[in-house]
């Protein structure tokens, strides 16, 4: 369902979308009320996608293949830094 509503809103069909949102609301709140997401998650998610809905840019948290190649790149970093004093 969310998906569906982030793809009407990417699509520029927001009569669509605002018909929808009632329906992933309540998805996401079933889905908090039975352990499958975390409240806390389910409430960021509901008011990221009621920011898309009324045009607000949304910033959302970097993606984990982004974080990891930047540990990756620290560890090297230090990996030639040991090097060099050796």
């Amino acid at each position: 369902m969310v998906k569906e509503f982030e793809t009407l809103i990417e699509a520029g069909k927001t009569a669509e979308a605002q018909k929808l949102f009632p329906e992933v609301q309540k998805s996401l709140d079933l889905a908090a009320k039975n352990n499958i997401l975390h409240k806390n998650n389910v409430g960021r998610k509901k008011s990221r996608l009621s920011k898309l809905m009324d045009g607000k840019k949304v910033v959302k948290t970097p993606a984990k293949k982004e974080v990891a190649e930047k540990v990756v790149e620290k560890k090297e970093v230090k990996e030639e830094k040991t090097e060099e004093k050796k």
